[in-house]
């Protein structure tokens, strides 16, 4: 597959600039926490399915704690999703607030992408982002 089709990773300069969806460890910067702690329940969430040489796509990885559970359990994950450009398919908001509300979710997206690429330059053996057109 041609490396342009995976997004660069983005500039993190530590975890200030990071927001953590799932609680997850992160190699260098210890255990961080999330709205959703998905360590204890894994195997179920993975139907506890054996992943050694397994190719997964997974859509939507927020801080990846799925993707880097999978890669570490044998798999070759290749994440996506939604682009930083306008245009995502989201609810519409009047316009008097449309502005203010998809700048802060364009911001909050932006953090969530730094987590899961804080992540990736932790785990070699990870792609970053998959740009989508």
């Amino acid at each position: 597959m041609s490396s342009s089709v995976y997004a660069s990773p983005r500039d993190v300069r530590g975890l200030e600039d990071c927001f953590f969806y799932h609680t997850m460890e992160v190699p260098g910067f210890g255990l961080q926490q999330g709205h959703w702690d998905l360590r204890e329940v894994v195997d179920p969430l993975l139907a506890h399915m054996p992943l050694s040489g397994k190719r997964v796509l997974e859509i939507g990885p927020a801080s990846g704690f799925l993707t880097f559970e999978m890669e570490r359990r044998g798999a070759e994950v290749v994440s996506i999703e939604i682009p930083d450009e306008p245009g995502w398919n989201f609810v519409p908001y009047p316009k008097e607030v449309s502005g203010s509300v998809l700048t802060r979710r364009r911001l909050s997206m932006d953090r969530l992408k730094r987590s899961y690429c804080l992540m990736w330059l932790s785990w070699p053996t990870c792609y970053c982002i998959v740009r989508v057109r």
